[in-house]
């Protein structure tokens, strides 16, 4: 997926510094406090995805299906955007799911792993859409 550096002390995206934080296995929900407990009590299951070419993203059973909401354009996607590079191709089930250390940028509000897939992939596609 790209480069991914738990040394890293900001933010790929917005540059704030970093707080670490217990995450679920979920790449884009697995800092949620709330997503400890699911982990805990069986509620999810994880997938790891290749989502473009190369990178890959961990997924709980919520996530995988919501994500197509997102607009491709916050990947940098450009416009018109090519449909064949959206792609939700399933790589393996992650078999007892763990919790694990992340980075978590409070301005973005999201976890390391989440954001350097998402740096990666707007440097890729060769646009920031903000």
């Amino acid at each position: 997926m790209g480069i991914y550096r738990c040394e890293m002390e900001n933010c790929p995206i917005c540059y704030t510094p970093l707080e670490s934080r217990l995450c679920a296995p979920c790449h884009e929900c697995g800092d949620l406090p709330e997503e400890l407990e699911d982990l805990k009590d069986g509620y999810h299951k994880y997938r790891e995805y290749e989502v473009f070419e190369e990178l890959h993203l961990v997924l709980c059973d919520f996530c995988d299906a919501d994500f197509y909401s997102y607009d491709p354009a916050y990947f940098g996607l450009k416009k018109p955007f090519d449909k064949s590079v959206l792609k939700m191709d399933f790589v393996r089930e992650i078999e007892n799911p763990q919790t694990e250390w992340d980075k978590y940028c409070p301005e973005c509000q999201q976890r390391l792993k989440f954001l350097v897939f998402l740096d990666t992939a707007r440097k890729k596609f060769g646009k920031i859409p903000f």
